[in-house]
């Protein structure tokens, strides 16, 4: 098996941007309704993944 630090690294990124992001969202959205906060993080996690695979493998 060959390890792939680059990625991990790239995605570990993500990960604590998605997690900064839903928190902020969690606390600071005061008149949303939960399903809709759950939305809003899954297209937050959707962008990341999105510009991850776009962007990211082009440079």
């Amino acid at each position: 098996m060959k390890r792939l630090t680059g990625i991990n690294s790239n995605f570990q990124i993500f990960g604590w941007l998605n997690f900064f992001s839903s928190l902020l969202i969690l606390i600071f959205v005061k008149e949303a309704d939960f399903i809709d906060k759950l939305i809003a993080m899954f297209a937050i996690n959707a962008g990341y993944f999105i510009y991850y695979f776009l962007i990211g493998k082009m440079i």
